[in-house]
């Protein structure tokens, strides 16, 4: 019985015989979408409703459609499968799945099997299997959150195996290893800060400053805001080691002309300490400051993150340079406002939401919010 194999990262593409041949070539281009689809979720019953609801939408007989398109599937797929048992699509009740009998095998089930232990042993296995992204040249609004689930999924299990390649005295390795996942994703403070941290620790200063600084120039240039994150705590204190010392004047020069209208955004420590400076503040200056929580909820935790990243960017150019915030959770942001009355928090967040949802509708993404006044004795908090 012959084995087949089909890529997904890059071009999806059918491997047979040593000879590779783009999907779309045998199958087309709606029906190379089906095919994938049925392979991400490999044995999971896929119900006719939910078929419909991705692939026809619009149709005036989507029913009729749907068996159309799973007869021209079976049809075009039945030259792989010698037996009825190896039929890639199966039939369920109210649906149809990719048969687990199929000869079949795919790079996302090569990936799954890789654990941070056996990359270790042969760091290079992954760059075999990730070429591109995942289905390049599709963009389906059901391909983009799988594509983020398997990339944050890679990013995960490269910063694991670059721990464990640090451990046993490989930090060559990691360092690669890092920096081949930084092509994949250039923009994530997580891969930033190991690489740089990595960098560091192999006192390659120069290079660890030179890195950031054309990380930073390109995110400005492609979202005109800048890079933040740990990365840019860690080079600033790495710049504050290797610079001289300043006289008074000079720090009072440096700080007056830094000075900026985007709101200021840190880490949680940080933040912690000017939420108890602004509590003792409000109380002898009579200063009204409110915390505001936001929480970003959507139907999917990576759909939910690439928004809160977003939100980010909204909160820093909408608020006032006074106004201090923080992200305290995957898709939660605090922020410290400080604004006359309760009554303007939500004019405050209705200003962000709609924001937010000029890239993500509210079908999709919604922001809920919690809002305190910020005083030494408790009050009870404001919610929606």
């Amino acid at each position: 019985m012959e084995n087949y194999f089909i890529k997904l990262w890059g071009t999806p593409t059918l491997r047979e015989n040593g000879r590779s041949l783009p999907l779309n070539e045998i199958l087309g281009k709606q029906l190379t979408e089906l095919l994938c689809y049925f392979l991400i979720h490999r044995g999971e019953l896929i119900s006719h409703d939910r078929l419909i609801e991705l692939f026809w939408p619009e149709s005036v007989n989507p029913q009729n459609a749907l068996k159309f398109a799973v007869h021209r599937l079976r049809k075009l797929t039945q030259p792989y499968a010698e037996t009825k048992e190896q039929e890639w699509i199966a039939t369920g009740k109210h649906g149809y799945l990719f048969s687990l009998q199929a000869p079949v095998e795919t790079d996302l089930y090569q990936l799954s099997s890789l654990t941070p232990e056996l990359l270790a042993k042969q760091p290079g296995q992954i760059e075999a299997l990730i070429r591109g992204e995942l289905m390049e040249g599709y963009s389906s609004m059901w391909i983009l959150p799988i594509r983020e689930f398997w990339k944050e999924k890679v990013k995960t299990l490269v910063q694991e195996t670059a721990g464990i390649l640090d451990q046993t005295g490989q930090a060559e390795a990691a360092l690669q290893l890092t920096q081949w996942a930084l092509a994949l994703d250039p923009y994530s403070d997580d891969l930033n800060y190991r690489y740089l941290s990595e960098l560091v620790k192999a006192k390659e200063y120069n290079r660890a400053l030179k890195h950031y600084d054309q990380i930073s120039e390109q995110f400005y240039h492609e979202f005109g805001v800048e890079f933040e994150g740990r990365s840019k705590s860690l080079i600033y204190f790495l710049s504050s080691d290797r610079e001289p010392s300043h006289s008074i004047q000079e720090l009072v020069e440096e700080m007056n002309a830094s000075e900026d209208d985007c709101a200021f955004y840190c880490e949680q420590p940080v933040f912690r300490k000017l939420y108890q400076a602004r509590m003792r503040e409000s109380k002898r200056l009579d200063i009204n400051s409110y915390l505001l929580v936001l929480d970003v909820q959507s139907d999917s935790a990576e759909l939910g993150t690439r928004a809160t990243d977003a939100l980010i960017q909204i909160v820093k150019t909408q608020l006032r340079s006074c106004d201090i915030f923080t992200r305290t959770a995957n898709c939660q942001l605090a922020v410290m406002l400080m604004i006359k009355a309760e009554s303007d928090v939500h004019k405050v967040v209705s200003r962000l939401s709609q924001r937010l949802n000029r890239k993500y509708p509210t079908n999709q993404v919604r922001i809920y919010y919690h809002a305190q006044k910020i005083e030494q004795s408790g009050s009870q908090p404001a919610a929606n």
